[in-house]
């Protein structure tokens, strides 16, 4: 079985950094995501309109809320292009 690389953009470090300045605690928050797009970036939602950008929402960790991550994926990497908080309540429609 084959992993893509997980590549994060400028933009969505330091956005990650501003949600969560403790680097572990965020990395811990978003462990599950990352392995879940490291194996199957195209299960989660493909944003309307577009050609490549994908969205997924973490689950609640925690003290920290459920976050948006919106993606774009090749045969061998991942890159996280943004990070913010999730509406409370929002699901993500791959996982409904």
């Amino acid at each position: 079985m084959s992993f893509r690389g997980i590549v994060e953009s400028p933009q969505f470090h330091e956005e990650a950094n501003a949600i969560c300045a403790d680097v572990k605690r965020m990395d811990s928050a978003l462990f599950a995501v990352t392995w879940a797009l490291s194996r199957h970036p195209e299960h989660f939602e493909k944003v309307p309109g577009t050609k490549n950008l994908c969205r997924v929402l973490t689950d609640p960790f925690p003290d920290m809320p459920s976050l948006r991550i919106w993606y774009t994926f090749g045969e061998k990497e991942v890159t996280l292009l943004s990070i913010e908080l999730a509406e409370e309540g929002e699901t993500d429609a791959a996982n409904a």
